[in-house]
């Protein structure tokens, strides 16, 4: 299995892919119980339109481009961190979620916008 198609990063390119079609319900489903309490769809969908806000029109690039099985502030549940180019001619941004699994379930626990 290449590693943009383990379960980790196909989680974290579908909610990539949800933000970018507008289907902030659906990548507000892929969130942690904890991360939804905390995250509205509203607000999901208010901060990835501030991040493309200098450019203009749908991504064409949506693609892992770096993850990570340890780093430094790793949680017990934590699998994976995931890195997902959104990108277009008018504008390269990012998201980076940290993959989870609770309750038998891959989530994602932490959603951060923009590239570093």
């Amino acid at each position: 299995m290449k590693p943009a198609d383990a379960p980790n990063t196909q989680l974290a390119l579908r909610f990539a892919q949800a933000m970018a079609a507008g289907d902030a319900a659906q990548a507000h489903g892929l969130l942690s119980p904890g991360l939804q309490a905390e995250v509205t769809r509203e607000k999901l969908a208010r901060d990835y339109a501030e991040m493309i806000a200098y450019g203009r029109g749908a991504p064409t690039i949506l693609q892992v481009m770096n993850t990570m099985t340890s780093w430094p502030d790793k949680g017990p549940s934590d699998n994976e961190w995931v890195y997902v180019a959104i990108a277009n001619d008018t504008y390269s941004e990012a998201v980076t979620v940290i993959v989870a699994r609770e309750a038998s379930r891959l989530v994602i626990r932490s959603v951060e916008w923009g590239r570093p």
